[in-house]
């Protein structure tokens, strides 16, 4: 009985643990794509590093 009880724990646990990084793993998309629309919005520089007017 004990035992059940046992698993049962490291079960949730680790139900939890990998819904966190799924988690993590969506927010992090979600990031990565508003940096590329930020990128993509922003002006090109030249090849001096400065930016056209």
């Amino acid at each position: 009985m004990l035992n059940r009880y046992l698993f049962l724990a490291f079960s949730f646990l680790w139900l939890i643990f990998f819904v966190y990084v799924w988690s993590l793993s969506r927010r992090q998309a979600r990031l990565r794509k508003d940096l590329e629309d930020l990128r993509s919005k922003l002006p090109v520089a030249s090849a001096d590093g400065t930016r056209p007017r």
